[in-house]
């Protein structure tokens, strides 16, 4: 009854301020006009797909089996129009249908049966940039002791999460978390609050400890993981909640304080960076104020549609602009590792993907995040990706009446 108390009494304060001329605290930044351009029949992308078409079956159909489940007459953003989830799932499987057949007049039909829609990208020409994500496995302890001294936390008991779409449609899909503290409302405790200030210290919501700052920060960037801890078990973690902060990138922290330069700032030359600048790493790390909690999970890694991520085939984008389930293929490049997880080549990536995930960090029509499965040979792929390219979206043409 309290927490209710506590929730109601935030919803007021808020509504209030949305209300009396305070909408500049919230006020959202302005989106690109035109997210998704229809293609013409003679632009098409030559349709192929590097992987010869390898655990796509796989990934349309977990899709497909999760959107019969749901409310198919809900509607999700497709660029500047809203379709019916219903319209995604016909989308699949109509494409799985096709990839069933696996005959020769397979890219003849995509051009009958679907409209293609362009991304409009960063600048409005239909660049894309395309980065990676990954599952790490990370030794872990399930109590601090010698160097393990770093701890996940699960969400705490004092958090408010307000979601703002709910007071006001204008802040769909904004939240902000707070706090109160002697009766006082507050936002909730920051990076630096909860890493150096230790503000949740003690409170018994340590998950696991790790042994490396840096480990720490990427595994709430990548969202999930696998801790290998005492006695040979693992235990799984994923995103549970966050304090509401807005994300800042570090990369972007790092190109505008010209410790890196504007084409580089993959994961790998982050990393680089701050293991021969130890000292600057804190620093850093705490201008992101946004704050990750997490929770024990069993099964396979989820996104944001609730359905098992395929490595290779699923992606992240701004669910704002993009749907959720959506059938996409993309343009760009892909590096080909040595053992040692180097970048020796790159080679062409074209390939059918499923929209089934988000980030806080993936904003905007011009931002794709791959996922690219779990372990040390997913994250070299993925820690070596920061590459422009293109996408599109199918949708299936509507039954004229």
């Amino acid at each position: 009854m309290k927490r209710f108390l506590i929730t109601f009494s935030l919803a007021i304060v808020l509504f209030v301020f949305l209300g009396n001329g305070c909408r500049f605290i919230f006020k959202k930044p302005e989106k690109e006009k035109v997210s998704l351009v229809p293609v013409s029949a003679k632009h098409l992308p030559a349709f192929t797909d590097d992987l010869n078409g390898r655990d796509l079956k796989e990934a349309v159909g977990l899709q497909i089996e999760k959107l019969k489940k749901g409310n198919l007459g809900h509607s999700v953003k497709f660029g500047e129009m809203l379709i019916t989830r219903e319209r995604v799932l016909k989308t699949l499987e109509c494409f799985y249908t096709l990839l069933e057949k696996n005959d020769t007049d397979f890219l003849d039909e995509i051009p009958k049966k679907f409209i293609v829609f362009q991304a409009a990208g960063i600048n409005r020409k239909g660049d894309v940039l395309f980065t990676g994500y990954y599952q790490p496995v990370l030794d872990a302890r399930t109590k601090a002791e010698g160097e393990y001294q770093y701890p996940l936390y699960r969400i705490p008991g004092d958090l408010q999460v307000i979601d703002l779409g709910e007071l006001n449609p204008k802040y769909a899909g904004e939240k902000i978390g707070l706090r109160v503290d002697e009766g006082k409302i507050k936002p909730y405790f920051d990076r630096q609050a909860i890493d150096k200030g230790l503000m949740l210290q003690g409170k018994g919501l340590e998950l696991v400890f790790l042994k490396d700052f840096m480990d720490r920060y990427m595994l709430q960037v990548q969202g999930s993981g696998v801790m290998k801890v005492e006695n040979g078990k693992e235990i799984k973690v994923r995103y549970a909640a966050s304090n509401c902060f807005p994300y800042t990138s570090l990369r972007e922290i790092l190109v505008d304080t010209k410790k890196l330069s504007r084409d580089k700032g993959s994961l790998k030359e982050i990393r680089d960076y701050f293991t021969k600048n130890p000292e600057e790493l804190k620093e850093y790390l705490y201008q992101n104020r946004r704050y990750i909690f997490f929770e024990e999970y069993t099964g396979n890694v989820r996104g944001s549609e609730e359905v098992d991520l395929t490595a290779g085939r699923s992606i992240a984008t701004d669910k704002t602009l993009f749907p959720g389930g959506g059938l996409a293929f993309i343009q760009s490049r892909k590096p080909i590792l040595n053992a040692q997880g180097e970048v020796i080549k790159w080679e062409p990536m074209l390939r059918f993907m499923v929209d089934q995930d988000a980030g806080a960090a993936i904003k905007g029509p011009g931002r794709v995040d791959i996922f690219w499965g779990t372990g040390k040979e997913a994250g070299d792929l993925a820690g070596s990706i920061k590459e422009k390219g293109k996408l599109f979206y199918l949708l299936i043409k509507e039954d004229k009446k």
